[in-house]
């Protein structure tokens, strides 16, 4: 199968809640950030028309695209996993989490295996895998970047 790249980002979802905090409690940077009923804007800071609906922190897993999945994940559960409690916390307040997972594909095919040992790892964090796969036609590839998506 063709090779591929892939890059991650934590996503954090949540009806009305100030996610301002999250960052710092989980340790990891911020990519982009608002509050629900905030003016939205583009990821360079055009503004649009209309508020947002939803809160949404979407925070840097991984800076770099880099080959394999599951050894990414394999790196990036364990520490997630130390903040289990934050986690937990954010889930049972409402809020929804999930692993965007960049999928970058150099052929017309690529193809991993994702074993159930690291799929149980985020179903107990309850963390929701999201994967959009950029094929080496896709025009949107040069920018595609996680926190460049409408949540």
């Amino acid at each position: 199968m063709f090779e591929y790249t892939c890059n991650l980002s934590l996503w954090i979802k949540h009806p009305t809640a100030d996610l301002s905090h999250v960052p710092q409690s989980l340790g990891l940077p911020v990519s982009r950030i608002w509050k629900a009923g905030d003016p939205r804007s583009t990821p360079k800071g055009t503004p649009l028309e209309g508020s947002w609906r939803n809160s949404y922190c979407c925070l840097t897993l991984q800076e770099e695209r880099a080959a394999s999945l599951p050894e990414l994940l394999r790196r990036v559960l364990p520490k997630l996993a130390r903040h289990k409690g934050v986690l937990d916390e954010l889930t049972s307040d409402g809020a929804t989490l999930s692993l965007f997972v960049g999928w970058f594909s150099e052929g017309t095919n690529s193809r991993d295996v994702v074993e159930w040992e690291l799929l149980a790892e985020l179903a107990n964090l309850k963390i929701a895998l999201d994967l959009d796969f950029y094929g080496p036609e896709d025009p949107a590839r040069q920018a595609a970047k996680p926190e460049d998506k409408e949540a």
